[in-house]
């Protein structure tokens, strides 16, 4: 294959903008005000939530797991504020 489909972690648009973020390090200025939105196996894997936890020091302060399928649904509502997805998802832009 010549492509990684690895995980990645997704935050709508504005919100992005608002806080100038680009990368997973950029969190830290504004960890504790995002309620996470991950899935079952993301968030007990290594190379998943933990991995964030222990390499960026990111401890968010609710983190909801949901079904992979729910993640896009509740990052548009507004219910979370941070997903887990893999690097080849397409999502709308919201």
């Amino acid at each position: 294959m010549k492509y990684n489909n690895t995980y990645a972690l997704v935050v709508r648009k504005d919100l992005a903008a608002r806080h100038h973020l680009r990368k997973i390090s950029d969190l830290k200025q504004v960890v504790n005000n995002l309620t996470a939105g991950f899935t079952f196996e993301f968030k007990s894997r290594e190379d998943g939530y933990q991995g964030i936890q222990k390499v960026y020091h990111i401890q968010f302060p609710t983190v909801k797991t949901m079904d992979a399928w729910l993640r896009s649904k509740a990052i548009q509502s507004g219910d979370v504020d941070i997903i887990d997805a893999y690097s080849t998802d397409t999502t709308k832009a919201t």
